[in-house]
């Protein structure tokens, strides 16, 4: 933006002026952000969160978090040859939790009104050694937990057992790893002094500033404290978890999955089948009757084979009188309108249509068609990305922006935002914009006024 050259500056341009170095910043601070995530894989971690939500109810997102990193770079040296130089550098990422390592406040119904979260995560012997180089841990705590063996940190019963049995693989009872715990919560600024999270406070009261409390984070294993940390964000009841439910429940900060909110429907359809095979496995041939008096097997054995020799004995002179067969009625073709009917409920129930998993069923093979299926199939995924904006990206990308408010040295990026979230806005326009593409082209392609601009090939 120029100003003319001896042109009075109007008021209306100071303000045109100010929205544009404010929109050069916006931009500068989303691609800021957008770097960030990419970096930190967002799109995948996304991916485990929303599987999760499906699978279990409930996907858990931890961020932002400081991780630490080693660049590779290759630098010319003296001779004039390429050597490898490792720097270091810190960058904000996101980490999946999850739901049985997740442990909140359960008498929240929401992450925000949670007053304190455990999260537990297993580390190996040489993570746990690595504590105080890479993370600033107390070496002397650390080697009091390294005095321990990894089982005796861990709790017997976890929902991985459960899992692995069922998988028909061994349980974690012989895991070697140490079983960690974080702990976000309030804690009294005397315990952070102790622990060396902040220095002992200058105020006229010490000791009832030393008595308030302040969220911050607490590690430890097997009882032994291995440090503390204050929150990265300092605003009030900060937590650094998002928790996305696929059906929410109002009363608990979990939600339902699909297999929970299916598990009646499912139960119907394991009934039918089993019933589908049993009836078809008795109506797959006749059901014999022999009688053994007058009748045996030339080799011995009572089963039937092809092309078997039988000994006719007693009064008995034509084979049809001592065997005789018997049809069982099928019932196939009722059992499979159940299963049908069970397949519809599963769909209604569960809001996974099957259009959504590509088979198109009865539909309409016409463009308008289809795209109205689509919208209809698409009505239940709508609701639930605006609950991902609401609960994940908005939350999220705005303490990314606090992140780099408060720790990027790039200033330029800085200024007054607010984070919109358009998740569904987005999904609605994508589909608007093609059924209305192919309807304009569907107009104007056959038009000799417009075919030159178009410029269509056949």
């Amino acid at each position: 933006f120029e100003f003319e050259e001896g042109k009075p500056v109007t008021e209306a341009d100071v303000a045109k002026r100010q929205l544009q170095q404010i929109e050069d910043a916006a931009r500068a601070m989303e691609k800021e952000i957008e770097d960030q995530l990419t970096e930190a894989q967002y799109n995948a971690r996304c991916r485990d969160v929303i599987h999760d939500a499906a699978v279990l109810g409930s996907g858990i997102i931890k961020g932002p978090v400081v991780r630490g990193k080693m660049d590779k770079v290759y630098l010319k040296d003296a001779s004039g040859n390429f050597a490898l130089s490792l720097k270091e550098s810190f960058t904000p990422s996101v980490e999946v939790v999850r739901p049985w390592d997740f442990f909140p406040d359960m008498s929240a119904s929401h992450i925000e009104e949670c007053e304190f979260v455990f999260e537990r995560r297993y580390m190996s012997k040489q993570q746990l050694q690595d504590l105080p180089k890479k993370r600033g841990f107390d070496a002397a705590q650390v080697r009091r937990v390294l005095q321990l063996t990894g089982s005796q940190t861990q709790h017997t019963s976890v929902y991985q057992d459960d899992v692995r049995i069922l998988a028909g693989l061994s349980d974690t009872i012989n895991d070697t790893r140490y079983e960690t715990w974080e702990y976000h919560g309030p804690i009294s600024y005397e315990v952070l002094v102790t622990l060396g999270a902040i220095e002992q406070p200058e105020s006229d009261d010490p000791e009832e500033f030393l008595h308030k409390e302040v969220m911050a984070t607490i590690f430890y294993c097997g009882g032994i404290v291995l440090g503390a940390r204050m929150h990265l964000m300092s605003y009030e009841n900060y937590m650094p978890y998002r928790v996305f439910n696929w059906e929410p429940d109002d009363s608990c900060i979990f939600g339902y999955g699909i297999p929970r909110m299916v598990r009646d429907e499912q139960a119907i359809l394991n009934s039918v089948w089993r019933m589908m095979l049993d009836n078809g496995a008795i109506t797959s041939g006749p059901q014999i009757g022999r009688n053994k008096k007058h009748v045996k097997p030339a080799n011995g054995k009572w089963e039937l084979t092809p092309f078997k020799q039988w000994d006719i004995i007693g009064a008995a002179t034509d084979i049809r009188q001592v065997f005789t067969s018997v049809e069982f009625n099928s019932h196939l073709e009722e059992l499979g309108a159940i299963y049908q009917q069970a397949r519809v409920l599963f769909d209604e129930v569960s809001g996974v249509p099957m259009l959504q998993q590509g088979e198109q069923g009865q539909s309409t093979q016409t463009l308008g068609g289809m795209s109205m299926l689509m919208n209809a199939a698409n009505t239940v995924r709508r609701r639930q990305v605006k609950a991902w904006d609401d609960n994940i990206t908005q939350p999220l990308i705005s303490d990314f922006y606090h992140y780099n408010m408060m720790n990027s040295e790039k200033n330029e990026i800085k200024g007054d935002y607010q984070v919109d979230a358009r998740g569904t806005g987005a999904l609605l326009v994508k589909e608007t914009q093609a059924q209305a593409i192919a309807n304009f082209l569907s107009i104007v392609g056959s038009n000799p006024v417009f075919q030159p601009v178009l410029q269509l090939k056949a």
